[in-house]
């Protein structure tokens, strides 16, 4: 299986690498780089789904708080969670 995955890694990013060098953008479709974007798509749901966790939890938090400093607290932390959100996403 090791070798299977460093065969499509080494595919994908002499594929990427010469789609970029010709266009800019990876666009090649082939069996390895699908199986490639699979995985960083992969990659990212790993990362994104705990901070939309996180960011539910909040909101649930701030419906039941009053007005106040805490409030003022959490509320600066779950806008601190979509902007970490925002840097995953963008990856």
């Amino acid at each position: 299986m090791a070798t299977a995955m460093s065969q499509i890694k080494t595919t994908a990013n002499a594929h990427i690498r010469r789609d970029l060098a010709l266009t800019r953008k990876w666009i090649c479709e082939c069996g390895p780089c699908r199986e490639m974007r699979s995985l960083v798509g992969m990659d990212k749901v790993l990362d994104v789904h705990p901070l939309v966790r996180e960011i539910g939890q909040v909101e649930e938090q701030l419906r039941d708080l009053p007005e106040g400093p805490e409030m003022h607290t959490l509320s600066d932390h779950y806008l601190s969670l979509h902007d970490q959100l925002a840097e995953v996403m963008a990856k």
